[in-house]
C-alpha cells in the first residue's frame, strides 16, 4: 500500500504543473474549425458592367506557432492554412444578366502572421496581422454553359485579426479568433475572364474559428 503511495506521489510530481498565471512561452501546434465568407466585386472597363458575390461555408484547417513571454506580454509568429466549403453561385437575374450565372470556389486561406497580446489568469487576449494568401476561380455561366476557361486566382495580401486564448492545462489551449484578408485590386486583360474590356477584381474574406492548441 506504501509503494503503491509513493508510487501515485512520483507521477503526480512528474506530470507538468499547472499553474493559475501560465507560461506561454514555446512552440505549438493545433488543429481549428469555424465559418468563413467573402466579398467579391469583378467588374468591366463598362461601369454597368459587375456584380459581387458573396461566398460563405463552413470550413477547417491548422496552425502552428511559436510564443514568448515577457512579463504580462506574449509576442509571436503563427502560420495557418485553411480550407472548405467557401463558395456560391448565382442564378441567372441575380448577377449581370437575365441567363448570366457566375460563381467563385475558394481553394485555400493562409496566412504568416505576428501575435502580439496581454494574459490575465489563464487567459491571452491578443492581436494579430501579417501577410495572407488565397486562391480561388471565377467562373461565368450563359445559359447554364460555362463561357470560357474560368479565372483562377492566387493572390498574396495582409490579413488582421484578433483573439483569445484560454489555458484548459499545462498543455492545451483552446481559442477564438477572427480574421479579414484584404487582397485590394487586380485589373487583368481583356482576354483573361470576360473578353470584353479590362476585368477589376476587388477581394477580401473574413473567418472565425474556434481551436485547440498543443504546447510542446
Amino acid at each position: 500500500m506504501r509503494c503503491a503511495i509513493l508510487l501515485c506521489m512520483s507521477s503526480a510530481l512528474a506530470a507538468p504543473a499547472f499553474a493559475e498565471d501560465r507560461d506561454w512561452s514555446g512552440a505549438y501546434i493545433g488543429v481549428s474549425a469555424g465559418y468563413g465568407w467573402g466579398d467579391n466585386r469583378v467588374a468591366d472597363d463598362n461601369p454597368d458592367l459587375f456584380y459581387r458575390i458573396e461566398p460563405g461555408g463552413l470550413i477547417a484547417g491548422g496552425q502552428i506557432g511559436y510564443n514568448l513571454q515577457i512579463g504580462g506580454w506574449v509576442v509571436g509568429v503563427e502560420a495557418d492554412a485553411t480550407i472548405g466549403d467557401l463558395d456560391r453561385r448565382m442564378a441567372p437575374g441575380d448577377s449581370v444578366g437575365a441567363f448570366d450565372e457566375v460563381s467563385i470556389e475558394v481553394d485555400y486561406l493562409a496566412s504568416v502572421r505576428l501575435r502580439a497580446g496581454l494574459t490575465s489568469g489563464q487567459a491571452l487576449y491578443y492581436a494579430t496581422g501579417g501577410v495572407g494568401f488565397a486562391a480561388w476561380t471565377d467562373r461565368n455561366f450563359v445559359g447554364g454553359v460555362q463561357f470560357g476557361d474560368g479565372l483562377d486566382h492566387s493572390r498574396t495580401g495582409w490579413t488582421l485579426g484578433a483573439g483569445i486564448e484560454y489555458a484548459v492545462d499545462a498543455r492545451w489551449t483552446a481559442k477564438f479568433e477572427y480574421l479579414h484578408y484584404g487582397f485590394g485590386d487586380e485589373t487583368l486583360p481583356p482576354t483573361t475572364f470576360w473578353y470584353i474590356g479590362s476585368d477589376h477584381f476587388e477581394t477580401s474574406f473574413d473567418t472565425v474559428k474556434f481551436g485547440l492548441n498543443f504546447r510542446f
